[in-house]
């Protein structure tokens, strides 16, 4: 841990240190919906434009039989207003969302024992407009940003269960019937920019 400590204080010493130029990288904590809690990385490439990746993984554990996992993965741009990459910016992206579920202690229709493994995961994609603002003070970014969302699941979900013998057991959900949905994102970003 005091490695881990010592190395972020190098870290933010370096970048503090560095002359106040333009700094294209930026990196942080991403807080917010849809993502919870990830990662914000983002890559000035011209005066204006900066790609972005958010990723996001929160393993849970509900019970001692039943796992669940949030994965977010977005990817976008942003188009700064002023030239220096900082400041008002309206961005678009493109994010996928995927909840799965792992159950454990199934009942064997073969063995009668309750050593089978069940999941299933159900996917989103979403389409996301949103506008934000980046102040850079040295070293240190703070990005709030507000937007909106649509978004549609997969057309289907399948659950699988899996015995120690071989067997496994499958059935399909149909979900296409649901419709599109939309709804407000927000996040707040706190990192570094390199």
């Amino acid at each position: 841990m005091k490695k881990l400590i010592s190395a972020i204080i190098l870290l933010t010493l370096a970048a503090t240190i560095r002359a106040q130029g333009e700094r294209p990288f930026r990196a942080g904590v991403k807080l917010g919906m849809p993502n919870i809690v990830g990662v914000g990385i983002e890559y000035a490439i011209m005066n204006h434009i900066a790609p972005s990746l958010d990723f996001s993984y929160i393993p849970l554990s509900i019970d001692e039989n039943t796992d669940l996992g949030f994965t977010f993965v977005g990817v976008g741009a942003n188009y700064y207003f002023n030239k220096k990459n900082k400041g008002l910016y309206g961005g678009l992206g493109v994010g996928f969302l995927n909840l799965g579920v792992t159950e454990k202690g199934l009942t064997n229709p073969n063995t009668f024992q309750n050593d089978g493994t069940g999941d299933f995961s159900i996917g989103a994609t979403l389409i996301e407009a949103k506008v934000g603002y980046r102040w850079i003070w040295g070293a240190f970014s703070l990005t709030p940003e507000a937007g909106y969302a649509l978004g549609s699941v997969s057309n289907s979900v399948t659950y699988t269960a899996t015995f120690p013998d071989g067997s496994t057991a499958q059935e399909t959900y149909d979900t296409s019937g649901i419709p599109v949905g939309a709804g407000a994102i927000y996040s707040v970003t706190i990192g570094l920019a390199f």
